[in-house]
């Protein structure tokens, strides 16, 4: 991977060399978007993702760790030099209420002719042991940071947006469990910043805005409205399956609690093919294609 850790006196270096342009890499740390889409440690999910990307102004993240606990990360941008280099602060406020004294995170893009070797550096901890435990955490967010290089496309795309009108905390369980979808955002009503007026009473705990990927594919989900009658009339999503046996496995998972609409069989484009509504509603089609010529 690339990957140097140098952990001295107090301070943490990590260097990394990445597969795109300086440019994108500098793209991904600057644009909120993005950098909602990798800047959390591994097994990590987040909550919520504020970024004012000039001197002095601010960002903010919130992030839920498996346990259910949410700590806060915020700072100030000291400097801004396009596509060379950022400073900025750093503070941690953990579940507990225990906030880490300020740090300093300073990363340099160095030009590599279509890579990029990228050079975060940081600093101002009081112990050695305070900056060594923030090696994973980075380690695991520069890692995430390689994945949405590499998967980025440099041309539009669509993606899937559901409404689940109040269940989609409970749509995701269910398709960790039947598709292997793994989390990369969930922000709650309650998480929204600024005014919270607009939020309609009861629904603070309901999902506004949650991002599960599936595969290489992301879908999006939120609760809407809330009203609890999602409807998915006029459009279906497809796995496609590695094997037969992977084909059948995904098209029963889904199955639990919904209804086949048609059997997984053989056909003549795919070796199995099914297609089934699961209990949100969802239509699925399953298949594991036949070799094409």
């Amino acid at each position: 991977m690339n990957v140097v850790l140098n952990p001295t006196g107090h301070a943490l270096e990590l260097t990394r060399e990445l597969a795109a342009p300086r440019e994108r890499v500098f793209a991904a740390w600057t644009d909120p978007d993005q950098a909602a889409r990798w800047w959390m440690p591994r097994e990590w999910t987040l909550v919520s993702c504020r970024m004012d990307v000039r001197p002095g102004g601010g960002w903010h993240r919130r992030m839920r760790g498996r346990d259910g606990s949410v700590i806060a990360k915020w700072g100030e941008y000291r400097e801004i030099v396009a596509p060379e280099r950022l400073v900025f602060t750093y503070n941690t406020e953990f579940a507990d209420g225990t906030v880490e004294p300020e740090t300093v995170v300073t990363v340099t893009f160095e030009d590599l002719g279509g890579r990029t070797r990228l050079v975060l550096r940081h600093e101002a901890f009081q112990s050695e042991a305070a900056s060594l435990s923030h090696t994973g955490g980075w380690t695991g967010a520069v890692d995430r940071l390689g994945n949405h290089l590499s998967a980025r496309s440099t041309t539009m795309n669509v993606q899937p947006y559901l409404y689940f009108d109040g269940r989609s905390e409970e749509a995701i369980e269910f398709y960790k469990g039947a598709i292997g979808a793994k989390v990369e955002m969930l922000m709650h009503f309650s998480d929204m910043p600024g005014d919270k007026s607009m939020i309609t009473p009861g629904s603070e705990g309901k999902v506004m805005h949650a991002c599960i990927k599936v595969g290489d594919s992301p879908i999006y989900l939120s609760d809407g409205n809330c009203r609890d009658k999602p409807t998915f009339s006029g459009i279906t999503l497809t796995i496609n399956a590695t094997s037969d046996s992977e084909a059948d496995k995904l098209f029963a998972a889904l199955g639990q609690g919904g209804q086949i609409q048609m059997p997984i069989a053989e056909t003549f484009f795919a070796t199995r093919f099914g297609m089934v509504a699961d209990k949100f509603g969802v239509s699925w089609m399953v298949l594991h294609s036949k070799p094409m010529g």
